[in-house]
Formats: C-alpha cells, sequence, structure tokens
C-alpha cells in the first residue's frame, strides 16, 4: 500500500523542531528528496531522523571522528538523546571493532561527535548510528586510518574544493568526488556562506533550484549559523561526499563573514552587535558541523602523515593571527590624492601577519622537522 506523502508531510511540519516553531524549507526540502528512503516498513519511519547525513573527519593511523545529527521533535527538543555508533570493518557490521553512545541535545545542536580510537592503521571502515528505542539506524558511511608515520606508502589521491555556495547553484563536484577514487577530501573554507536572501550567491536560478537563504537574513547568532550548517548538510551531493569520504578542513572567511580577520571583518558592522560573539558563535557551530580533533576549537592548525610520502600540514591564515587587510580606500587623502608612500610602507612592514607568530613557528617545525617526500600545505 502506498503511502501519503501529503500526510506524512503535514506530520513532519507539526513535529520536526525548528526555531520559533516553525518548519525549516531546508528539512521539508530534504524530506521530500529522501521520499525513497521513506517507507520501509518500520514502526518509526514517518521522520528521517538522521537528516543529516553522517560524516567522518580527522583520520589519523589509529584513529578517526565520526559525525552525524539527530533530528528531534518538539517534544524531545528538551531531552538528552543517546545515539548509538557503531564502527565495522565491512557494510554489514558482522565485524564490528567498536561500539559505543554518544549523548546529544540542544547544547549541541543534537550533533554527535565520536573521535574513534584504537584501530588499525592503513584500512578502511565502516560506521553507522541508531536510536535504538525508536528502532531508527542512519545510513552507512565509510571511512579510512592513515599509513603509519614512515610506513611505505606509494601513492595518495586527495580531493581538494573549497567555496560551496548553496544558493549559486547546484553542488555536482561534491556528487563527482563521492564517485572518485580519491583518498580524502581536503576542504580549504568556505563550506558556507554568510549571506542574506538576495545577496552574494543569490542569482535567477536560486529560487528554480530551491536554493533558497535559510534563514533569509544574514548569519550573525548562534542559531543563525546552525539553521545555515542544517540547510547546507540536506543537499544530497554533499551528504554523499561526506558519507564515502572522510574529511580534513580548515575555515576560510566566510564560515564567520567575509574578509574575516582576527579582531573585525570587511562584513561586520557596528549595528550587526560585537563581532567577537559573532566569532564565537561561528567557531562553535563549525565545531558542532566540521569536527576537529584539536583542544581548544579556536585553533585549527594541525598536521597528518601519510606513511612516508606525505606531511599535510593544514594552516589558519584567517582567524588565529591575520592582521586587518590594507585597503586601497584608507590610503587617500582629504584632497583626493592616494598616499603611495604609505600604502608602500604598509605593505612591506615585516611586523604584519597572516599566520601569528606562534602558528609560524609551529608550521616551520612541522615542515622541517618531516621526513615524509611531499610536504604539502592545505589553507
Amino acid at each position: 500500500m502506498k503511502r501519503n506523502t501529503t500526510t506524512r508531510r503535514a506530520f513532519l511540519a507539526k513535529s520536526i523542531w525548528a526555531s520559533g516553531g516553525v518548519i525549516l524549507a531546508s528539512q521539508l526540502v530534504a524530506c521530500e528528496k529522501l521520499d525513497n528512503l521513506i517507507g520501509n516498513g518500520d514502526a518509526n519511519d514517518e521522520i528521517p531522523r538522521f537528516l543529516h547525513g553522517v560524516g567522518s573527519f580527522d583520520p589519523t593511523a589509529e584513529a578517526v571522528m565520526i559525525w552525524t545529527r539527530f533530528t528531534p521533535t518538539t517534544e524531545e527538543v528538551n531531552k538528552i538523546i543517546d545515539i548509538k555508533w557503531q564502527v565495522a570493518t565491512d557494510r554489514s557490521f558482522t565485524n564490528i571493532v567498536t561500539e559505543g553512545s554518544s549523548a546529544c541535545s540542544i547544547e549541541n545542536d543534537f550533533t554527535v561527535v565520536e573521535d574513534v580510537t584504537g584501530l588499525s592503521s592503513n584500512n578502511t571502515y565502516y560506521y553507522r548510528f541508531l536510536e535504538e528505542n525508536l528502532k531508527t539506524t542512519s545510513v552507512v558511511g565509510e571511512t579510512i586510518t592513515l599509513p603509519k608515520a614512515g610506513e611505505h606508502l606509494t601513492s595518495l589521491k586527495l580531493a581538494v574544493c573549497s567555496c560551496s555556495n548553496y544558493p549559486a547553484g547546484l553542488f555536482n563536484v561534491y556528487d563527482a568526488i563521492a564517485k572518485s577514487d580519491a583518498d580524502i577530501v581536503i576542504h580549504l573554507g568556505d563550506y558556507i556562506y554568510e549571506y542574506g536572501e538576495g545577496e552574494y550567491g543569490t542569482n535567477e536560478n536560486t529560487e528554480a533550484l530551491k536554493r533558497v537563504h535559510d534563514p533569509k537574513n544574514e548569519i550573525l547568532s548562534l542559531e543563525d549559523y546552525r539553521l545555515r550548517y542544517r540547510q547546507y548538510r540536506t543537499d544530497e551531493s554533499l551528504q554523499l561526499a561526506h558519507q564515502k569520504k572522510p574529511f580534513i578542513v580548515v575555515w576560510d572567511d566566510h564560515e564567520i563573514t567575509n574578509d574575516t580577520y582576527t579582531t573585525g571583518a570587511e562584513n561586520h558592522s557596528e549595528d550587526e552587535g560585537s563581532f567577537e560573539l559573532r566569532k564565537q558563535f561561528a567557531v562553535r557551530v563549525h565545531g558542532e558541523y566540521l569536527p576537529i580533533r584539536t583542544n581548544n576549537r579556536n585553533i585549527i592548525y594541525r598536521s597528518f602523515q601519510f606513511g612516508n610520502l606525505a606531511n599535510l600540514v593544514m594552516l589558519d591564515t584567517r582567524v588565529i593571527g591575520r592582521d586587518k587587510q590594507l585597503s586601497f580606500g584608507d590610503y587617500f587623502t582629504a584632497d583626493g590624492n592616494f598616499d603611495f608612500g604609505g600604502f608602500s610602507s604598509a605593505m612591506m612592514d615585516p611586523n604584519r601577519s597572516i599566520l601569528g607568530s606562534e602558528q609560524l613557528a609551529w608550521a616551520g617545525s612541522q615542515i622541517t622537522g618531516s621526513n615524509a617526500e611531499w610536504q604539502v600545505i592545505g589553507q
């Protein structure tokens, strides 16, 4: 018997939690896209509880971080939800090598991040998430661990991407990456864009493709940033890339706002409130949706060893130590002349920084201290 999809969407509209009690447009769109995954006969299949897919991040020789988000109803929004996770060496999970549970709640936007350790090096693993009370299971994710430092490795394939603006068009590149033979995805930032409806990225195809901004305004608050990430993670191509490949990421400016530097940004004005608070919101949500193995969520520079072949050094050239960018407009005098001398002096100032002294010293030690055949810098 065919299910009544209209009834199901009406139920979703009443039940899935969204800010202010209004269903998110991106969630309804995702439900339409996921119709073929719903209706498998389970008692609780009315709601796709892992609506935003799965992902894995920051693989090492013995560990990898796995991710999902649980989609709560209005009745569940103030509860703590326990999510079980499993990691196996086969797709059918007959050989589960480790498993456990993680709690999620409104405090972390119901995202689940687990750093799975004790794995074998240079291996392929499969993972999934379960909400056992509801008898619902996520899609199966695929990931890898890296070869040990110094271990012989003859080849490595990295898919490198950046600058994905949801309203600007479809994410076909993510689909191609998911279906490629790349080992790992290196995302160099601008995973989201902060602009509002009608601003950068909006074009004549945005509405036809049902890719209007969510929320419609430029994102400023904690919930704004969360809504924007949720919208991006309903994209089928992006979900598939995360499902099939581990990601190693750094941010650029648009994860916060355009032309960000340490203490401000081009696209932040005084009437938008505290830049520091906005940056804190953005960094927090970045960690919820794009986890990084770090003891301090403000520090994202780190390195990865691919056997004897490559040393990947990921840098933060945007937030931690970047001075304000020079602007030609600041060097015009009152009579309209351009101060070439002042601009040249500022441009050549040896004290200006893009990394900060601490990160610069760290990066130098990582590169000069490695015996890998290739030194690869990601930024």
